[in-house]
């Protein structure tokens, strides 16, 4: 049994913290007898705190809220935390998929002679002496990428830029609509004004341009792929929006 009166939950010292990574974190500290303690419980579990609770003679409950908060602030204020990274996948792609200019400039006709020997439609034993009879031997290098095929190369190696933006707020932030744009690609000038990234991260994004592949002009186009969000909710009651946009030469469709 409490010796504690009903009528009060009392407020004690209250502890708030700051971290790089995950923002504010506020600490109240209440005793009281039960009724009083459970109610308090009750208040603060409305405004979005954790809560523990202690029973004994004297009942005791610690609330955390992730957020800058106070006895007459008692939701606080949020203050996202923006964390943002710029690094490199390394990826592979077909030999003809290689964004080098003996790739691009091979003529459409060419283009097709190797991929139809690359996947067995062609019997390529029968130029085991002889290069195939290319239309183009001067439109990109198609004898240099046969000879690589020979060799053995079937895949070229690349690191792909990827942009990663982890916001972590309280549980009481309202997360912006994050879907739209999903699957679209964005050239690097729309997304430092659509995104506001920091300079020294915008200072290094690759410029967008489109790419003549096989002749054809505007067929494929530099820039960043927007992937679908990931939402989690951490420790201290935070969330964590992760979003990341890919570069990479995207079919212009």
């Amino acid at each position: 049994m409490s010796i504690w009166p009903n009528s009060n939950a009392v407020e004690g010292p209250a502890s708030r913290r700051y971290s790089a990574e995950r923002g504010w974190q506020t600490v109240r500290n209440f005793e009281g007898g039960e009724t009083a303690i459970e109610s308090k419980a009750s208040e603060l579990l409305a405004l979005g705190y954790d809560i523990e609770i202690t029973g004994g003679a004297v009942w005791r409950l610690t609330a955390t809220v992730a957020t800058n908060a106070s006895s007459s602030n008692p939701i606080g204020t949020d203050e996202p935390v923006d964390t943002w990274e710029l690094f490199g996948n390394e990826s592979e792609k077909d030999l003809l998929q290689a964004n080098v200019a003996a790739v691009n400039s091979i003529i459409d006709d060419d283009q097709a002679l190797l991929r139809s020997i690359f996947e067995g439609q062609i019997d390529a034993s029968q130029y085991r002496t002889s290069s195939p009879a290319f239309t183009s031997v001067g439109s990109g290098d198609p004898v240099g990428i046969w000879q690589l095929w020979l060799a053995g190369v079937k895949s070229v190696t690349f690191f792909q830029p990827v942009l990663r933006h982890t916001k972590t707020v309280s549980r009481a932030y309202e997360i912006p609509n994050s879907l739209t744009g999903v699957g679209q690609v964005y050239s690097t000038a729309q997304l430092i004004v659509l995104e506001a990234p920091p300079a020294d991260i915008a200072a290094n994004l690759g410029a967008s341009s489109y790419v003549t592949k096989s002749g054809v002009s505007n067929q494929f186009y530099f820039g960043w792929f927007k992937c679908s969000p990931q939402i989690t909710i951490s420790a201290g009651a935070k969330r964590q929006l992760v979003q990341e946009w890919r570069w990479g030469l995207w079919p212009a469709m």
